[in-house]
């Protein structure tokens, strides 16, 4: 586009006079056009510049803003005061829990400690109260024997001493030995019958519970003496043999369910009665015979399931007593047998009874039987016994 440099009209291309001012066109033309045409982009620039600048921040504003500002910076202040006091808390909690978790597990270690010396000395010593609490005080069992001795003396002359004088010999023997332990008399029942008898026992002095009952027999046929010690285990203190359990048969169970026929037919008929006629009566006494025969049922339903309740408890009773003396007394014995204090208690007595038997008979035994049974045996033998004592 052109502009006539004299009066800035605007011109056609193809025009050689501006047609306002008549002003011939020539080549300086051509500047005047290119700076004006500059300066009108100078003057969209500065419009442009103006339009898009941003306005003065007011006063208000301005306070605004540095409202918000001091505002943030709180906010940012307490907030970081609250994230250390939280981490300190988090922290001293997490101290906290830590000393609780080692002081958990150091009780947990003391307690399982404890346990196990507990056990361990359960196995290794057994106090007077679980004794007398888990052996019988008048049973013995004669098969329950762990070993025995028997010598046989042969003398020409008959002996005038009886098993009582014999038994007193033995008792002052072992006080001039200081050996600790003393013959006593006393009555015990065999293996769970009727059968009573009064026998001569060694009765260790300890504070050691004896799971033995050691008995000493004087016995003369003729010219001929015998003298037997006899080592038995105690034998646990049983209660009741336990009940054999009932069985409720499929009879039973069917009459007892007429209770429930008899009193629907009681209902049934009540309703019958009062709507249509007194005549209905009659399902009312048909629902009453079987409600009577099926509560006869229901009755006896009830006296076998408690029969077997109390079969239950028994039985309970009677396997923990089995149980107790098996993983006390009997186990004992034999530790005790090995390497125990009561074993050479024993040994000491049986060798005050040798004494008194050469200084009485003034002869050597003919004969010597010795009998002992381990441990194995013994459980095998009680497995059986314990199954057929029921």
């Amino acid at each position: 586009m052109s502009y006539c440099r004299k009066c800035g009209f605007e011109l056609e291309d193809d025009s050689l006079f501006c047609s306002n001012c008549g002003t011939p066109i020539e080549d300086d033309f051509v500047v005047a056009s290119a700076a004006n045409e500059q300066n009108r982009e100078q003057a969209g620039k500065e419009q442009e510049h103006e339009k898009y600048e941003p306005e003065p921040v007011q006063k208000n504003q301005r306070t605004s803003l540095d409202d918000g500002k001091q505002k943030l910076n709180s906010a940012k202040q307490s907030l970081q005061e609250t994230g250390d006091k939280a981490f300190a808390g988090m922290k001293s909690i997490a101290a906290q829990v830590g000393k609780t978790v080692e002081k958990s597990k150091v009780a947990a270690d003391e307690e399982v400690k404890k346990e196990i010396e507990e056990q361990q000395r359960k196995k290794e010593d057994i106090t007077i109260e679980t004794g007398t609490k888990y052996m019988s005080d008048t049973d013995l069992w004669s098969w329950l024997k762990q070993k025995s001795k028997r010598e046989h003396f042969y003398t020409e002359e008959p002996i005038e001493i009886e098993e009582r004088d014999f038994m007193e010999l033995v008792q002052k023997k072992i006080k001039e030995n200081n050996v600790p332990a003393r013959i006593e008399e006393k009555r015990i029942r065999w293996d769970r019958s009727n059968i009573e008898r009064n026998v001569f026992a060694v009765k260790p002095i300890t504070e050691v519970v004896n799971p033995f009952s050691c008995l000493l027999q004087f016995n003369k046929i003729g010219k001929f003496t015998f003298v037997e010690n006899k080592m038995f285990i105690t034998p646990p203190d049983l209660p009741a043999v336990p009940m054999k359990p009932l069985e409720i048969d499929e009879t039973t169970k069917m009459k007892a369910k007429n209770a429930l026929i008899g009193a629907v037919l009681i209902v049934v008929g009540l309703i019958l009665t009062l709507a249509i006629s007194p005549v209905c009566l009659f399902v009312v006494l048909c629902g009453a015979i079987f409600v009577a025969a099926g509560w006869k049922s229901i009755n006896l339903i009830r006296s076998i399931e408690e029969h077997n309740k109390r079969c239950a408890e028994q039985k309970e009773k009677w396997e923990e007593a089995w149980e107790n003396w098996s993983n006390s007394i009997f186990v004992h014995s034999f530790q005790e047998d090995i390497n125990g204090h009561l074993s050479r208690i024993f040994e000491a007595v049986y060798e005050c009874i040798k004494q008194v038997s050469n200084e009485t008979l003034k002869v050597q035994p003919v004969d010597v039987q010795e009998d002992n049974h381990n441990m194995n045996e013994l459980e095998q033998l009680i497995a059986r016994r314990k199954a057929d004592y029921q």
